[in-house]
């Protein structure tokens, strides 16, 4: 298994003395769907506000069980869950916002800002919007994807694009993200065929240390909960 595999290359490295850790701090996730597996790369030098924060949401399981609801031409989005709820969503839905990131070069990825087959972003609104909601890109060739201020990539897909390809598209825009907001996945009930992420972790792979933007960071501020961004 890809797990398996990313954790004995772990140990390899962690075995070698010789080898000196990496300046870059990258993590390595699996997200298991019911289409199948997807492994992820997270960069922090892509996106440090944006890749701390969707690495302390997987640490604490706000990605379990919820609907991959927008699928569009260029995106698969996901993140929006009820509100107000007990725990960790009502902490993080649609509440608490980072700050937007630098544009980089992303080690060469980013073409004049653009995003690529497999990229992973947060959905955003206007200036400092990131929260939760976050999305795929799976479309080959041009898309309009980038140009934003909330649009910086904070990792990139490294296996599973074909589990991409399978996630049911049919629903397309028609599923309303404030009936989710108010009803959670009762609501999505109304949409059989829909796909779900079952589980997301991060596998400690590389040296991290602790994460600088908490959701006690002043850095977050309240905004509007429904995020379109295309």
């Amino acid at each position: 298994m890809v797990e398996k595999r990313l954790l004995e290359e772990a140990l390899s490295f962690s075995q070698d003395s010789s080898t000196s850790l990496p300046s870059v701090r990258v993590e390595h996730a699996v997200c298991t769907t019911t289409k199948g597996e997807i492994t992820l790369e997270i960069h922090r030098d892509w996106s440090p506000y944006g890749a701390d924060r969707f690495i302390d949401l997987m640490d604490r399981g706000y990605y379990n069980g919820v609907g991959l609801f927008r699928k569009n031409h260029w995106i698969i989005q996901f993140g929006a869950v009820q509100h107000p709820q007990t725990g960790v969503r009502k902490q993080f839905s649609g509440m608490r916002t980072i700050k937007d990131d630098p544009k980089t070069d992303c080690g060469g990825k980013c073409k004049k800002n653009k995003l690529w087959d497999g990229a992973i972003s947060f959905a955003g609104g206007g200036k400092d919007s990131r929260s939760d909601q976050a999305f795929f890109v799976h479309h080959v060739g041009h898309q309009p994807l980038g140009n934003e201020l909330w649009e910086t990539p904070i990792g990139n897909i490294t296996e599973g694009l074909q589990v991409l390809r399978d996630i049911y598209g049919g629903y397309g825009e028609n599923i309303d993200q404030t009936q989710i907001f108010r009803h959670g996945n009762d609501y999505l009930k109304d949409f059989p065929k829909l796909d779900y992420i079952k589980e997301c972790h991060i596998l400690r792979n590389t040296l991290r240390k602790g994460y600088d933007q908490t959701v006690d960071s002043p850095v977050f501020t309240l905004m509007p909960q429904v995020l379109v961004y295309v």
